[in-house]
């Protein structure tokens, strides 16, 4: 299970710049600033940066690590490039991403992942995923 909290009026001091953050390591809890990515876009676009924000953030939960890549949907903070892009067709995952995905979903239905606590077998970014 995966739990999202659509939070407004959050705090500017609280995760500054954040759109979102995860909880990887316990694997169960997303909280997206709503208000924030409302301030960020057009109306009319909320819903591609709204979506790409969910999937970044359900990613981490899936792969169970706090985990960034250099381009695509998982890139720490998207640039003006990156959201021209995205409003054309949704951002990529890389192929580091995908195979944390599989790791993650690995983990987590052996009972190490989205448990609410954290097992000998979660899924830990090692140099040799870097």
């Amino acid at each position: 299970m995966i739990q999202i909290l659509l939070n407004t009026g959050v705090p500017a001091e609280r995760f500054p710049g954040a759109l979102a953050y995860a909880m990887p390591y316990e694997g169960v809890h997303i909280e997206v600033f709503a208000d924030r990515i409302r301030k960020m876009v057009d109306p009319k676009r909320m819903h591609i940066l709204l979506a790409h924000v969910l999937v970044h953030e359900i990613t981490h939960i899936l792969q169970g690590v706090s985990r960034h890549s250099k381009e695509g949907i998982m890139k720490a903070n998207w640039d003006q490039d990156d959201h021209r892009k995205m409003w054309w067709k949704p951002l990529a995952f890389t192929e580091k991403d995908i195979m944390l995905i599989h790791l993650g979903l690995e983990a987590r239905a052996s009972g190490g992942v989205g448990t609410g606590s954290l097992a000998p077998n979660h899924v830990r970014e090692t140099s040799a995923m870097k």
